[in-house]
């Protein structure tokens, strides 16, 4: 195709005469132009001899079903495949499968030694129970920087005050309780031997001439011997005190009727050194030297950096431990490999005897297992075609392995993230199906998917439509009068060059497939169409194109053809 026509007589004339002035040059341009001419004419005749091998092949407008597929070709694998890798070394002791087998989650895949590991497990429980104990014991330290007293009573050569550094071990103060006192008499064995803890007593103050009452309150299972040669046990009576009762006062007792065999001495119920346990720094008092306190009461309060960051480290210390402990469990579990899904056995690299070596790696997989109750593969769609699907949308799946056989499938998923090649992008869309006899992982499969259907539309080839929206008719169809009214008004469609006996009409397309496409305007059923078929059976559109888009100059059409119609 060219153009613009030449007329080889016309360009003779146009030679300007002044060419020939010098002849050497006159004859070499002469050369020149006669070479140009004859370019001219061989293409001419060549648009000629392309133009008359044109055969046109007539149809008819006819009504039809029309299904838009988008198609593609994937490779199956499972729902899910998981290779089973080992995380510790060791010999492997049981493996008690096949490749093959169908197994549930969690079942027994290889037992491996673990003897090291229970070794290392009770080392690390010993470990924490020292820490434990240690932090115990400082536990212990922290409480001790709060004095509190372990006894009611009267609070005496207590001289601590704010700021005071307290060494651990140092006394204090001291509590006496003066309001029961206790007396320690002598009994002969023989009368010992009639007595009882708990019974009653009458306790003569030789010192004031008084009887008071007290209970027996403790009798030694010892005996000794007076200065006198007497053999002796001691008994304990407390009484509560009149009020002037001290550790200098004697007495006497009668215990129903046994007498004691000679006098005791008096001696407080409570008598308590305070004493600290941890050395620090005062930084509360809350009483005085000769204050009444209560038992629990706090006494005083102190800081000490050491304690407290001891506290700090055996708290690390226990945890630490405790992480040990717990990951040598952890290790243990690894001993025992089960299955992480329930599946099929596809490979079984191991078996009971062999000796793993190193921890885990993909190319160390000791089996692998696949859920086999779905099929999965992915297809790639065009940019112009992803919006037309959806997921749940039903697939139509071939497979060249297994003939006449057709499968159905549902998109699960369709992926955002497409991937761009020579300025086209595709995205993969993932397609799931039941599982199939005789279709394994790794075997490729086809995918259509129905994306638009017309059924009995107006529709005509595909290879009829020229430039998308132009049909070939032929001057005497029907269509003439339907479309093409207004053609000798508005003269001949822009850019279009029809053959001879025939002009385009422009259509409004829809839907196509790979054999038809759908009419929406422009057409009616039965029209006659027309399209060209070359030589060699290939159909090609028969489009001249004009340097100013319109009809070559002069008003020129190419042999064997005519101006093409317009609408």
């Amino acid at each position: 195709m060219f153009k613009h026509k030449v007329k080889a007589k016309a360009g003779l004339k146009a030679i300007p005469k002044k060419l020939f002035a010098n002849k050497k040059r006159g004859i070499a341009s002469i050369l020149v132009l006669a070479v140009l001419i004859a370019g001219i004419v061989v293409s001419v005749n060549l648009f000629k001899a392309d133009t008359q091998a044109m055969a046109y092949q007539n149809t008819i407008v006819d009504k039809g079903d029309i299904t838009t597929v988008i198609s593609g070709t994937g490779t199956i694998s499972p729902k899910d495949e998981y290779k089973v890798v080992p995380l510790v070394a060791g010999e492997i002791l049981a493996a008690p499968f096949q490749e093959g087998d169908t197994i549930e989650e969690g079942d027994l895949l290889y037992k491996i030694d673990s003897s090291d590991t229970s070794n290392s497990i009770a080392r690390a429980e010993l470990s924490l129970e020292k820490t434990r104990l240690s932090a115990s014991q400082n536990s212990d330290s922290i409480s001790s920087l709060t004095v509190k007293t372990e006894v009611s009573g009267i609070l005496q050569n207590f001289k601590v005050k704010v700021g005071d550094e307290v060494r651990s071990g140092d006394t204090i103060g001291q509590i006496i309780n003066r309001d029961k006192m206790v007396l320690t008499v002598p009994y002969t064995s023989f009368s010992a031997k009639n007595l009882y803890v708990g019974q009653s007593a009458d306790v003569f103050l030789e010192d004031y001439y008084q009887t008071i009452s007290g209970k027996v309150t403790r009798i030694t299972s010892g005996t000794r011997v007076t200065d006198d040669g007497a053999i002796v046990q001691d008994v304990e009576i407390t009484v509560t005190n009149p009020g002037a009762l001290t550790t200098t006062n004697t007495a006497k007792a009668t215990i129903g009727s046994l007498e004691s065999y000679g006098s005791g001495t008096f001696s407080y119920v409570a008598n308590v050194d305070i004493v600290a346990a941890v050395s620090g720094e005062v930084i509360a008092v809350n009483y005085d030297s000769g204050d009444k306190v209560n038992q629990n009461a706090v006494l005083l309060k102190m800081k000490s950096d050491d304690v407290t960051m001891q506290l700090k480290n055996d708290s690390i210390s226990v945890k630490d431990a405790q992480l040990n402990l717990k990951n040598a469990y952890e290790q243990l579990d690894n001993y025992n490999i089960t299955s992480p899904i329930s599946g099929t056995v596809l490979q079984k690299s191991a078996k009971a005897g062999d000796t793993i070596e190193n921890k885990s790696t993909d190319s160390s997989a000791l089996a692998v297992i696949a859920d086999m109750s779905q099929l999965v593969f992915e297809i790639s769609v065009d940019e112009l075609d992803i919006n037309k699907i959806k997921i749940g949308q039903e697939v139509e799946v071939t497979a060249d392995s297994l003939p006449n056989e057709n499968f159905k499938g549902t998109i699960s998923k369709i992926s955002m993230v497409g991937t761009t090649q020579n300025g086209v992008t595709v995205y993969p869309i993932t397609i799931v199906m039941a599982p199939v006899d005789g279709l394994l992982p790794g075997m490729n499969v086809n995918a259509s998917i129905v994306v638009e259907k017309r059924e009995n539309a107006l529709r005509i080839p595909i290879a009829a439509l020229v430039s998308g929206s132009m049909v070939l008719v032929p001057d005497n169809s029907s269509a003439n009068s339907t479309v093409n009214d207004k053609h000798d008004e508005e003269g001949p469609i822009s850019g279009m060059k029809a053959p001879k006996g025939y002009h385009y009409v422009k259509v409004e397309i829809g839907i196509s497939d790979e054999n038809y496409v759908e009419i929406l305007n422009g057409l009616s059923e039965g029209d006659t169409i027309a399209y060209a078929n070359n030589t060699t059976g290939g159909i090609q559109s028969d489009i001249v194109v004009t340097d100013d888009g319109g009809a070559p100059p002069d008003g020129d059409a190419p042999e064997g053809g005519q101006s093409g119609g317009g609408m």
